[in-house]
This record gives C-alpha cells, sequence and structure tokens, in this order.
C-alpha cells in the first residue's frame, strides 16, 4: 500500500473507529439536542402561562373592583393622596400592581416561545363563552362562596379576561410569524402603522359591546337572557382583536399609539375633571362598559403588554435574522 494512499477511517478517541465519509455522531446530538430545548421551552411557557394567567387576572380584578367601589362613593373628589391614606387602598394597590407584574410576565415568556402566549388564546374561549352565554355566567357567581371571590369573578363582567386573554393570544401568533418571517415587507410594516390600532381598538370596542348587551344587561336586571346579536359581536370582537394583534409580527410598532391613546385615556380618569369629561359615556350600555373596564385598570394593563410586547417582538425578530444569516453562510 503507498503511504499517500488515505485511510477508509479515522481513530476516535477511546479506540472507536468513525468510517469515513459517514455523519459525526456530535453532529447528530446537537440538532437533537436544540429540538429538546425547544420542546422543553414550550412545555414550561405553557405551564407557566395556564398558571400565572388566571391568578394575575383575577388579582387585576380583585384590585380594580375594589377601585370601582372607591371611585363610585367619591367620583366628585377623586384625590390618589387621600385614597393612598386610606385602609382601603393597600389591598387595591397591591391586586392591581401584583397582577399586572405578574401579567407582564407572562408575555415576557414569549423571549422563549410563542407557545406560552397562545395557550393564554386558547384560555379566551372561557371568557368569550361566559361573556356570550350570560346564564353560565351567574352560575359562576352562584358557586362562589365569598364577596373576595365575588370581586374576583366582577372581572368578567369588566372584561378584562376576555381583552386581556384574547389579546395576548393575538401576540403570541404575531411572536410565531415573526420567528418565520423576521423581515416583513415594508409596504405591510407601514400600512400596519395606520390600520393595526383601528382594527385593535374596533375590535375591543365590539367585544365590549357583546358584553354590555350581554353578560353586563344580564347582571343589571337579574335576567340571564341569551341575546344573539350580543353573541355576535363578542365573538366577531374577540376575532377582530387577535387578528390585528397577530399582524404586529409584520407591522412591530404598530402598538404605540393605541398603548398611548389608552395610557391617556385611563390618566384621565384619575381626576374628577377627567372623570367628568367622560361623563356622557354613562348613558350607553357600551360607553359604561368600557369606561368600567377602563377604570377596573384594563387600560393600563392592555397599553403595558403592547409596549412590553413590542420590546419582546424586536428581540425575537433580531434573534430569528441572526440565525437566518447563520443558516445562510
Amino acid at each position: 500500500m503507498s503511504n499517500d494512499q488515505q485511510p477508509d477511517a479515522r481513530p476516535e478517541p477511546g479506540g472507536i473507529v468513525e468510517p469515513a465519509g459517514e455523519v459525526s455522531t456530535a453532529a447528530v446530538v446537537a440538532p437533537t439536542r436544540r429540538a429538546g430545548s425547544r420542546v422543553l421551552a414550550r412545555l414550561l411557557t405553557v405551564a407557566y402561562a395556564l398558571v400565572v394567567t388566571p391568578i394575575a387576572t383575577g388579582l387585576l380584578a380583585y384590585g380594580g373592583s375594589r377601585w370601582v367601589q372607591y371611585v363610585m362613593a367619591n367620583w366628585s373628589t377623586i384625590s390618589l393622596g387621600d385614597f393612598l391614606s386610606t385602609p382601603a387602598a393597600a389591598p387595591i394597590v397591591l391586586g392591581l400592581v401584583v397582577g399586572l407584574l405578574l401579567l407582564l410576565s407572562v408575555v415576557a415568556t414569549g423571549f422563549a416561545s410563542a407557545a406560552g402566549l397562545l395557550a393564554v388564546g386558547a384560555m379566551s374561549l372561557v371568557s368569550i363563552v361566559l361573556a356570550a352565554v350570560p346564564p353560565l355566567l351567574f352560575e359562576v357567581y352562584g358557586a362562589l362562596p365569598s364577596m373576595d371571590l365575588v370581586a374576583v369573578a366582577d372581572g368578567f363582567v369588566f372584561g378584562l379576561p376576555l381583552i386581556l386573554h384574547v389579546l395576548i393570544g393575538g401576540l403570541g401568533l404575531a411572536l410565531a410569524l415573526a420567528r418565520r418571517r423576521p423581515e416583513p415587507h415594508l409596504a405591510l410594516s407601514m400600512a400596519g402603522i395606520p390600520l393595526v390600532p383601528i382594527a385593535l381598538l374596533a375590535g375591543m370596542a365590539l367585544a365590549l359591546a357583546g358584553l354590555a348587551r350581554g353578560s353586563g344587561t344580564a347582571i343589571m336586571t337579574l335576567q340571564p337572557t341569551l341575546d344573539p346579536l350580543a353573541t355576535i359581536l363578542v365573538v366577531v370582537g374577540s376575532l377582530l382583536t387577535a387578528l390585528a394583534a397577530a399582524a404586529t409580527g409584520w407591522s412591530p410598532y404598530s402598538l404605540v399609539i393605541p398603548a398611548l391613546l389608552l395610557v391617556a385615556v385611563s390618566l384621565t380618569l384619575l381626576s374628577p375633571d377627567g372623570y367628568g369629561l367622560l361623563a356622557p359615556l354613562w348613558s350607553t350600555r357600551t360607553g359604561s362598559t368600557a369606561v368600567r373596564f377602563l377604570t377596573v385598570g384594563g387600560g393600563f394593563a392592555v397599553a403595558l403588554v403592547m409596549l412590553f410586547h413590542v420590546v419582546v417582538l424586536s428581540a425575537v425578530r433580531m434573534r430569528a435574522r441572526r440565525r437566518l444569516r447563520v443558516a445562510a453562510d
């Protein structure tokens, strides 16, 4: 045999000989390990979202419900300084702040995987059904043993889980889209800046209108009847909200305008003068439901979820672009 002839096999550590031309074991194991990591991330984010989201929404509803009671009793002399000095302030602030932080932690799971946010979207079916079928909501209230739990259940009437869970589910779709197509077409991105806010706010308005006609009216009149129009409004509004949120995968910064608008309106409700400006809305069922949603902290919660999602989406798109460049090389 010539000394220039190449060997058919190369020695490996430990005396194992690996035939030339075959794929290295390390090359097989590495992708498998990465795939396993993705599956684990999905499982963990889904488990975390399914456990933490109901707790976060319940705390928001509890604090918000107590805050609405305080506002109704002191609406002409609302003062944050006076409020914070009352015994009622601690549970209200604690519920709102902790609930909001937990909700943002669910949004933060999007850094690892969109699966948790998509699971929250699936969870929103419960809120959609309760909003569209008031007799079922009455069954929920009838099964509650304490007033504290009633305050938590008030979140369904105020629209907190209906809007927040549907929105987060749509944002999960946006993250899934961004991971696959991190470079959206410029025309789509620009068109989304005016269109997404319009569609998003319209979807929320339709969902709240259906909530007002259905569960809201049923609670006020103590007559849990089924209103077909309310059901249609809730379903169409929820679908439009989810689709508009998903479209942010192509237009990542389109959430900034509606978020800032919600913050401005919510801040307006913290003063007697500002509350008076929105007084005409109380004359309509939809308007009063929207004001209650904002008053319980729904506006702040939705706005902060949107703004934090912009940060998460930007990081996900950057990481996806880097991955595509490595694959191209």
